[in-house]
Order: structure tokens, then sequence, then C-alpha cells
């Protein structure tokens, strides 16, 4: 809570001295909801801060946050909903961007130079079988395992293939922070 309160009143400080201290062991992913808020909110410093104490991108940035981030309504304005609207026409006005949509911006943007992993065969595959399995929970043999969790593996495959890495949208200030703390 006091860390939520820090990131809403943009005082890093408050939460280097009193929320990151050396009493409080922070469970593991319990930082990923103040990383999205931090970049959806456009806060660099908080940003630096939860890459400092362990946040690492390649694995906070899945699928669903990827698109999380490109759909937030807070944030600066940007101009991504027009180009869009450009790329694909008739859009309902509460449509939700996809990968595949981002990927048809940047290729729209190069002018042909160059192609977007998004709209290879192989991504848009492996993220219709992951979106297709769109449900809170999907049968893997005789367990159940989270969607986010195979999301997560799709991911992992797509940085293991030395593919790009897929970054936040890069209308926030904090895009140059994650772009340099993310291994090439």
């Amino acid at each position: 809570e006091k860390l939520s309160l820090a990131l809403t009143w943009n005082r890093v400080d408050i939460a280097r001295s009193h929320v990151f201290n050396d009493d409080v062991e922070w469970p593991h992913g319990s930082l990923e909801l103040a990383m999205m808020d931090a970049l959806v909110h456009d806060r660099i410093e908080f940003v630096k801060l939860l890459l400092e104490r362990g946040v690492t991108m390649t694995k906070f940035l899945t699928v669903q946050r990827l698109e999380d981030l490109y759909n937030a309504k807070q944030g600066p304005s940007n101009t991504l909903r027009y180009i869009i609207r450009d790329v694909k026409k008739n859009l309902p006005r509460d449509y939700r961007y996809t990968l595949i949509d981002i990927g048809l911006v940047i290729n729209k943007l190069m002018g042909g130079a160059f192609r977007s992993i998004y709209t290879r065969r192989k991504f848009r595959n492996m993220y219709n079988n992951t979106m297709r399995a769109n449900t809170p929970m999907k049968r893997s043999g005789s367990t159940y395992r989270p969607q986010q969790q195979q999301q997560q593996q799709n991911y992992n495959y797509l940085v293991a293939s030395n593919s790009p890495l897929p970054v936040p949208p890069p209308q926030h200030a904090a895009y140059n922070t994650i772009a340099s703390s993310t291994p090439t």
C-alpha cells in the first residue's frame, strides 16, 4: 500500500527510504503491478527503482502485458490509435489493439524497409494459438496451468529464438529506461 501511494504521488524518494528498506523481503513477482503502474503513468524514476529491486523485463513483459500497455487509457496521449485506424479501417470505438496491429503500424511507419516480428507467420501462429486459449485456465495434459504461464513460455521462446524483444509503447519516456536495461 505504501508503494502504491508513493507511486501515485510520484515520490520515488519516499519509496526508497520508507518502502524499500532492508527489513522488507519482497516475494517473487510482487512488484509487477507497481511496474505496470509506473510504465502506464510514465514514472521513469520508479521504473529505474523497480529494475534495481529485481524486476526483470524479460520476465515481466508478456504478450498480455504488452497489449495492456498499448491499450492503456492513462498516461500520455499518443498517435497510435490514429495510425492503427489508418492501417485497419472501420474499427469499433472500443477496439483493443493487438501486437499484430502494432506490427502493422511498425511496417507502415518503416515504409516496407522492415518487417515487424509481430506480422511474421511464426509469431501470428503462436499468438493466435495463445489467444485461442483465452480462458482463465488452460487444460494441459492432466493438469491445469494459467494462461499467463503459457504466454510467458511463448514470450521466452521468442527471446530464445533471438527475435527482437517487444517493448512498451515508445511514447512513454520510460521506454528509454527499459531499452537500456534489457539485454540484447
